[in-house]
Parts: structure tokens; sequence; C-alpha cells
């Protein structure tokens, strides 16, 4: 049986022995019951944390925000970088509405006079989105089919869009120094960071494995003998 050290105060330590109280049987117990409170915690929390991630996905979203979540993972997931810079030469305006009314918006270039559309031609200017929206994109977002054939895309100019042009847009700019920097440092800096997660991963997998305060321990006397 391990031996552990605890600690009293004088006074409590004097009440304890003039009582005749079994310390280590009280101790034991009082261990015991803590150890279960805090298991009954942490699975309390792992409840709410799956509770939570179902509840986020049941919760309903704006169209501009499923907007940003697909731009964002087109940008990751497919889009070219002749893509991602003329959707950062894109501008998506606002039209002026009556009150009560949907937003509305026009699509035009940056240095573009030549006028604005009422939605985006995917087919003409964006190689990788149209077959990407097509096998991803959100069920309810209006396409309009420009070339008679299903290839071609038209995306309609709502806040759908405004919420995909940002996302992506940001992307882009969060990736391009990236994209700029040399392959040899790209590579070298990826080993580096792939090696340093896999020790984490390793370290994590060995805590778990051998949680602290699981090895025999044996400092002192058992308190109260």
């Amino acid at each position: 049986m391990a031996r552990l050290n605890i600690y009293l105060q004088d006074a409590l330590a004097t009440s304890v022995k003039t009582a005749e109280l079994n310390a280590s049987e009280i101790c034991q117990q009082a261990l015991r019951e803590a150890l279960e409170a805090k298991g009954q915690g942490v699975g309390i929390k792992i409840e709410s944390l799956r509770a939570a991630l179902r509840l986020q996905r049941t919760t309903p979203k704006g169209h501009r925000a499923v907007g940003a979540d697909e731009g964002a993972r087109w940008a990751r997931e497919a889009a070219t970088v002749k893509e991602l810079q003329d959707m950062d030469e894109l501008i998506v305006e606002q039209l002026e509405a009556e009150a009560g009314e949907d937003p509305m918006y026009e699509v035009r270039w940056a240095d573009d006079a030549s006028g604005t559309q009422s939605y985006l031609d995917v087919g003409k200017e964006f190689e990788t989105l149209g077959p990407w929206l097509l096998k991803n994109g959100s069920e309810d977002v209006a396409y309009q089919d420009l070339s008679g054939k299903g290839r071609d895309l038209g995306l309609d100019a709502t806040e759908y869009l405004v919420g995909f042009v940002d996302a992506a847009r940001r992307v882009w700019h969060e990736l391009k120094p990236l994209v700029e920097e040399d392959q040899a440092v790209l590579r070298r800096q990826l080993v580096i960071l792939s090696g340093m997660e896999h020790g984490m991963l390793a370290s994590d997998s060995l805590t778990a494995s051998n949680p602290p305060g699981t090895a025999s321990q044996s400092a002192g006397e058992e308190a109260g003998g």
C-alpha cells in the first residue's frame, strides 16, 4: 500500500488524536469522494462540449455566414492563384432598397468601367468555382445556368455572395505571403512543424497512458498511522 505525507495544523492534529479518530481511513474516504467528484465534473464537461457541438450544427445560419464558410473552404481547397487574384478585384455593392425589403447587390470589377451585373459569371472567370459549388455548395444558393448545358454558372448577387467573396479574399491575403515564399523554405518549415506536431501528439499520448499520480508513492508515514 502506498504511503503519503499529509500535513495537518497542530491544533487539528491534536484534536484528531484526542478524539481517537482513524485519520488514515477518514483521509482515504475523503480522497475517494474528491476523485469521484472530479470524475463527474470531467464527465459533465465532456457531455456539455458534445451537446454544444451538436447544437452548433442545428443553429440556423444566415446566407452571408454560409457564404463565408464556403468561400473560405473553396479558397483553401480548390482555388487557383489567378482565381483568388480575380476575387480580390471583385466588388459586390449593395443597392438602395425600400425599408423592409431584402438587400440587393450588384457585381463589378475594380478596374472595369463597363458596368455592373446582378450575378457573378462563375464559368467565365473562375475555373474551379463552378464544379466546386455544384459538388459542395449549399442547396439553397441560387444559381443561373448561363450555358444552357449546366456547365457555366451564374451566382446570384446575394448575401451569400457577399460572405463568399469576403471570406475568399481574407484567405488570399493570409496565404499570399506564403505563396510568394521560396518552396524550399516552405518545405523546410513544414517538416519542422510536422515534427513538432508529432512530438506533441506523442507527449499527449504518453501523458494519457500514464497520468500524473499513478506511480506508487512512498514518502513519510501515513497520517494517523
